[in-house]
């Protein structure tokens, strides 16, 4: 027996019944299509139709056996065009219903046995544009004191409208379908006059509202040491695990928002934390989002800002082109400003993407601008990393006393006024610089201490540039055997957390190392087909071919 409803009373053991796997879903259509045709091949022939038919029927059966009843009646049908009928349709609802099966039925029949409050939840819930909402979220769109509405959530699990998470049980999601259905039912209560549209006006407010506030709270923690920090969050920590709760919705609520001072609001307080876990795709969403409202606000003090973080998500990308531009869009508007600090953090922006370029005179140049307009204030911090990519171009035009100087500065306006990151950052640049100084011992020195402070701060993508360095650091010492285990971690972490350019990097390095150690040839072509595959997942066509060359040159003295 099967119900939408527990029925504790049978005594009769109870399971929870979910949704289908995709591929089960898939094969559910296919089961019933060939019973009534057994010469029926459309989910073989529009495999990709087949899942998204299915994922639009949100992978529950009775939605999947009412869409192949009628593609069964109309066997001349693509799916496709059943995919499109469902996609194009006012509601998904209004398309699965086979005359004898419709699911708004059911739906509409579970929402008799529901409490007017346990009704009004379930339409609000249907306001939220993300996969799933927190118990303060849900309090906020409510505008009810989380420990009231609990008990509603919890009933509405037990009534089958939501899930409760197995692993973190404050927070809830709905159904596709029942979002849809949700959604439906707040249209026609306003339709009605049952509730003013104002209501449902203010909910979405009050939880945008919500996703803001805490959004620019948890970013302070993010930010430069010296700038204040919210008390919403402890720390930092707490401050990552609530962006890494919500992420998602907060990306929906970008969306759904787009043009509003919303998306504008959110792409400032979000990116940074998403540069922070290397989510780049999303970054450039959020911040051509950002970009996109201030341009529809007419918002021209946020147009510099919006530009800046553009270009860099973008350079983050390898668009170097497109970044520059962006920076230089930024520099223009950052000039009528006449902020200093803003010029100064474009030019400094605008160095680090035509170093990006190889343009390497330029990028000089506009570091040196950056920092003259950063010692013109009493922001150290940045001063700090200005002098840190000055060092860097001083580095790449081979100057390497000159770049050595730069990040020792740095180090040094860092210990007053820095954080740990910033620090391990610094030594890593500065243990390159050493190596090309041929001062090897010290730049082991340094690589070990950027290691030990990317630890401290669980950077994870740190710790593996750091163990790249590492490796590079013992080879030039002839330190082979720690060289190796260095670089190996370091290849391990970078394909792990998909960074593909870092990851084709290191196994060049490896390769050379053990090239270098005398390893089996094989050993190192191998290595270098790593490099080349990394590189291609990369989009990296250049250095991919530059690998594989690399892969089929013997090493010296073979």
């Amino acid at each position: 027996m099967t119900s939408r409803h527990t029925l504790p009373g049978l005594g009769a053991r109870l399971f929870n019944l979910h949704p289908l796997q995709p591929d089960a879903a898939v094969d559910l259509l296919h089961q019933r299509l060939e019973v009534a045709d057994p010469d029926d091949r459309r989910v073989q022939d529009e495999p990709a139709a087949a899942e998204e038919l299915a994922a639009l029927c949100g992978y529950l059966p009775l939605a999947l056996q009412i869409a192949a009843a009628l593609l069964a009646d109309d066997p001349d049908q693509p799916l496709s065009e059943r995919v499109r009928m469902l996609t194009d349709a006012g509601s998904r609802l209004g398309g699965l219903d086979d005359g004898e099966r419709n699911l708004r039925a059911v739906f509409d029949e579970c929402l008799t046995r529901l409490t007017p409050q346990q009704a009004d939840l379930y339409r609000l819930l249907g306001l939220h544009p993300g996969p799933d909402i927190s118990t303060p979220g849900a309090a906020a769109l409510t505008d009810q004191p989380a420990d009231k509405i609990a008990p509603l959530l919890r009933q509405l699990v037990q009534a089958r409208l939501l899930i409760q998470n197995s692993k973190s049980h404050d927070r809830w999601s709905m159904h596709d379908l029942l979002r849809v259905h949700a959604q439906e039912q707040a249209r026609i209560t306003m339709h009605r006059g049952r509730v003013p549209r104002r209501r449902y006006e203010q909910a979405r407010t009050r939880l945008t509202d919500y996703y803001v506030r805490h959004a620019e709270a948890a970013d302070t923690h993010l930010r430069p040491p010296g700038e204040a920090v919210s008390p919403l969050f402890a720390g930092r920590e707490q401050a990552l695990a609530w962006f890494d709760a919500e992420r998602e919705n907060l990306l929906a609520t970008t969306h759904t928002y787009a043009r509003t001072q919303t998306a504008l609001d959110l792409g400032f307080a979000f990116g940074l934390y998403l540069e922070w876990r290397r989510r780049l795709q999303d970054l450039i969403t959020v911040r051509a989002h950002a970009l996109e409202a201030c341009q529809a606000l007419g918002d021209t003090r946020n147009q510099a800002g919006a530009w800046g973080n553009l270009g860099s998500a973008l350079g983050a990308l390898r668009r170097y082109d497109e970044a520059v531009n962006a920076h230089r869009i930024a520099l223009d508007f950052c000039e009528e400003d006449g902020d200093t600090r803003a010029r100064a953090g474009a030019w400094n922006n605008l160095g680090s993407a035509l170093g990006k370029l190889r343009r390497y005179e330029e990028a000089y140049e506009a570091h040196q601008t950056a920092l003259h307009h950063f010692q013109q204030t009493d922001d150290t911090y940045s001063q700090a990393m200005a002098w840190n990519n000055l060092g860097t171009a001083l580095g790449k035009l081979r100057r390497y006393e000159e770049a050595h100087e730069a990040h020792q500065t740095a180090l040094n306006l860092l210990e007053e006024d820095g954080d740990t990151r910033d620090q391990a950052d610094v030594w890593n640049n500065l243990g390159i610089t050493l190596r090309d100084l041929e001062r090897h011992a010290e730049a082991l020195d340094a690589h070990q201490t950027a290691l030990d402070l990317y630890q401290q701060t669980g950077d994870t993508l740190g710790q593996a540039f750091a163990w790249n360095n590492l490796g590079t650091a013992c080879r030039g010492l002839e330190q082979y055997t720690e060289a190796i285990a260095a670089g190996e971690k370091a290849v391990k972490m970078l394909t792990e957390g998909e960074n593909w350019v870092r990851a084709g990097e290191a196994w060049g390095e490896l390769a050379t190392t053990l090239a270098a150690s005398g390893a089996e040839p094989s050993q190192v072509r191998e290595a270098w087909n790593q490099s080349a595959t990394a590189y291609t997942r990369a989009g990296d066509n250049e250095a991919a071919t530059a690998s594989r060359a690399n892969a089929e040159t013997p090493p010296p003295g073979t």
